[in-house]
């Protein structure tokens, strides 16, 4: 083997070592907030630990835009997560903070549980992957539609009856 083969054979061996080394030593818990692979253009929203256990965005990409939707607030209460019910059946999910905004005073302001709410904005799907993985959203998925609406896209109004 010449020199040069064997600095070639050497230098992969110490990568693959390596490599399989630091995947191993790896666990969710150890990945930083830098390390995250941020979603598509289209997808605008927050993150969470897939159980596959891959991380995906809560949120899919864009479907319309509504303005001046009413419905009821109610908040979920396995996950807590803000939602606005129409009078349909169907929930748009408040995603307040992610990487393009922050509108939590705002929700903090005008949303109240059981009070009726005046909502404009952009909405998106709730990605199909992050809906898979939490049971009571599947189950929810087969008999109404789940909608998200993100920050900084949309504007809440809490109305008085």
């Amino acid at each position: 083997m010449t020199k040069k083969s064997f600095l070639s054979f050497l230098f992969s061996f110490m990568m693959l070592g390596w490599t399989s080394v630091s995947l191993s030593a790896c666990s969710s818990d150890d990945i930083e907030e830098s390390e995250i692979t941020k979603p598509n253009e289209d997808d605008k929203g927050g993150y969470v630990f897939s159980a596959n256990p891959e991380i995906v965005s809560k949120i899919g990409g864009y479907l319309s835009d509504i303005s001046g939707e009413t419905g009821i607030g109610d908040r979920d209460g396995i996950a807590g997560n803000y939602f606005i019910k129409t009078a349909n059946g169907d929930r748009y999910y408040l995603f307040p903070v992610t990487e393009h905004g922050d509108l939590r005073k705002d929700v903090e302001k005008e949303f109240s549980v059981g009070d009726k709410i005046e909502f404009s904005g952009r909405v998106y799907r709730l990605n199909e992957k992050y809906v898979q993985d939490v049971p009571y959203l599947t189950e929810l998925a087969k008999s109404i539609k789940l909608y998200a609406l993100s920050a900084p896209y949309f504007t809440i109004k809490r109305i008085a009856e």
